[in-house]
C-alpha cells in the first residue's frame, strides 16, 4: 500500500550548497539496501538530476537517524533518508546534559547560571567552535 506521508530526500550539509546535479563522485550515506529510501529512491532522485548512485561511493548505515548524523558530522557529503527526519528541525551542534539524580540541585543551578552568563565569543575562540548562544532545555522540549 502506498503511503503519501512517507517520502524520501537527499540531504547535505547547508554549508556545502550542493545541488542534485553536482552529486557525482560524492560519498553518500544510505539506510538499507531494501529500504524505500535506500538504493532505489536515492538512485531515482540522482537519475532525475542526470546522475546515478553508481557514480558515487556509498555505504549502508542501517537507520535513517544514523544517516542524518553521519551527514551532520561530515562523515558523508550526502545522505538519503525519510523526509520526516530531514524536516525534524535543527539539531544542536553540542548538548550538555546533567543528571538531576546524581548532581545536587544547587550545583545544577550554578552550572546553568555560569553557562547562561558565559561570553560566547570567548568560548567560541577557546574551543574553536561556532557558539551562538546557550539556551536552557527542559524535559518537556524533548
Amino acid at each position: 500500500m502506498l503511503r503519501p506521508d512517507y517520502t524520501c530526500a537527499l540531504v547535505a550539509s547547508a554549508e556545502t550548497r550542493i545541488t542534485p546535479k553536482a552529486i557525482k563522485g560524492k560519498t553518500i550515506a544510505l539506510t538499507q539496501p531494501l529500504s524505500t529510501c535506500g538504493y532505489f529512491v536515492a538512485d531515482t532522485l540522482l537519475r532525475q538530476a542526470g546522475g546515478a548512485l553508481e557514480h558515487n561511493r556509498y555505504r549502508y548505515l542501517g537507520r535513517h537517524d544514523a544517516v542524518a548524523l553521519a551527514v551532520i558530522r561530515g562523515e558523508f557529503e550526502v545522505g538519503a533518508l525519510k523526509t520526516s527526519i530531514a524536516e525534524s528541525g535543527l539539531l544542536p551542534g553540542f548538548l550538555l546534559a546533567a543528571n538531576a539524580k546524581t548532581i545536587k540541585v544547587e550545583r545544577l543551578a550554578q552550572i546553568r547560571q555560569a553557562l547562561l552568563e558565559a561570553d560566547t565569543a570567548v568560548l567560541a575562540t577557546t574551543y574553536r567552535a561556532s557558539i551562538e548562544m546557550f539556551a536552557l532545555a527542559t524535559e518537556t522540549i524533548f
